[in-house]
């Protein structure tokens, strides 16, 4: 895993949306803490002091009634550290506890993305809630390392050897008729787009490539002519190219 002067972490998902609340938020490397010498920020101030999350205490933390979802919490460190596991502290309520989020290690600009580029992308599901407890040490689902960015720096999530082919078609008889529509590729761990294509007017066939195969994938196609609704075909895992 590549090491990085800053490491955020961000996309919380809890049970109620927009809320969020953690009584520690640790970085590791392996077995050991890594956090401790770094200077923690958040994006916006919570109930509480932000130097609970440091502690080791489930007993205080800090609160987010609002604006959960869109946090930001920043450690900057002094010289390069590598990131590989978090661990964090939840408090007495099941519902502002996070079942996902996502870390990501940068540094100051050195080609054409933002500063700091974020180039390095952890993402963690399936949390599980314990009161007042410290979770165990929690490893990533999946993890992207990459320098590609678009016009407005936001990462274009490429890296992957997986493939996903499908096609769109009308129930008809004697049999179902392709259709030409609006395709988008959905991740579902953070529910972002990260591709979009038509399916072919002659086949009704379409293809996402270079996806991750690490990810589960949800497909919808659009009737852009709205006499139809949108169909939806979730938890899709990628062929690997070959």
């Amino acid at each position: 895993m590549a090491a990085h002067k800053f490491w955020q972490m961000l996309a919380f998902t809890t049970p109620t949306p927009d809320t969020l609340e953690l009584s520690t938020a640790h970085l590791y490397l392996g077995a050991d803490r890594v956090d401790v010498g770094a200077t923690l920020s958040a994006s916006a101030a919570p109930s509480g002091a932000l130097a609970n999350l440091s502690d080791n205490s489930t007993a205080t933390g800090c609160y987010w009634a609002s604006g959960g979802g869109s946090v930001v919490l920043t450690w900057s460190f002094a010289a390069k550290q590598a990131v590989n596991a978090l661990r964090l502290g939840a408090r007495t309520t099941s519902s502002r506890f996070p079942l996902s989020c996502m870390l990501r290690g940068g540094d100051t600009t050195t080609g054409t993305g933002p500063s700091p580029e974020y180039t390095t992308y952890l993402f963690f599901g399936g949390l599980k809630y314990v009161s007042g407890a410290m979770t165990p040490l929690l490893v990533p689902k999946s993890s992207i390392e990459t320098t590609a960015f678009d016009k407005t720096g936001d990462l274009l999530i490429c890296g992957g050897q997986g493939r996903i082919p499908g096609t769109v078609k009308k129930d008809a008889d004697p049999a179902d008729l392709p259709l030409r529509r609006r395709v988008r590729l959905i991740r579902e761990i953070d529910g972002r787009v990260i591709r979009e294509t038509w399916s072919d007017a002659a086949t009704g066939e379409y293809l996402f490539t270079g996806v991750s195969e690490r990810e589960t994938y949800t497909v919808i196609s659009y009737d852009h002519a709205h006499e139809y609704r949108a169909v939806v075909a979730d938890n899709i895992t990628p062929d690997v190219m070959s």
